[in-house]
């Protein structure tokens, strides 16, 4: 792989993600509003320090960034952390009828289009969620 080329198109690729302009993440770091522009055109590539707060930007850890198997490690992690907030005795939120904060964490999660969500008919909202294909569609 070919990190020259590659480490501008994946910070290119998780600002899309997050939907923030180069200026607008340039400015966030602290930097130039260039900053960003220039790094994603391949003029200097960003020091370790300068890496490190890039990927504490997009709220992932530097093996998260590497990761070429996660196209979108944030939601990942995000997903995650939902799930983990799950038991296997409490399928709604306390104190809150119907789907609640699962269920809605779990729609919108979907709608970025990186997982389905499959809700089973039986009582109960247990959430599932499987990686799309590139296609979009659901293996």
């Amino acid at each position: 792989m070919d990190y020259f080329l590659w480490v501008p198109e994946r910070i290119a690729q998780l600002r899309l993600q997050k939907g923030v302009s180069a200026r607008d993440m340039s400015l966030s770091l602290g930097q130039s509003e260039s900053y960003i522009n220039k790094i994603e055109n391949r003029r200097p590539l960003p020091s370790m320090a300068g890496f490190l707060y890039i990927c504490e930007y997009f709220g992932i850890t530097p093996g998260e960034f590497f990761d070429t198997g996660s196209a979108a490690p944030q939601q990942s992690r995000e997903l995650l952390r939902a799930f983990a907030k799950l038991t296997p005795t409490q399928p709604y939120p306390p104190g809150g009828p119907g789907p609640g904060r699962n269920s809605r964490a779990a729609e919108k999660i979907e709608k970025n289009g990186q997982f389905r969500v499959d809700k089973p008919s039986h009582s109960g909202y247990n959430i599932r969620c499987v990686p799309k294909t590139a296609g979009g569609a659901s293996p």
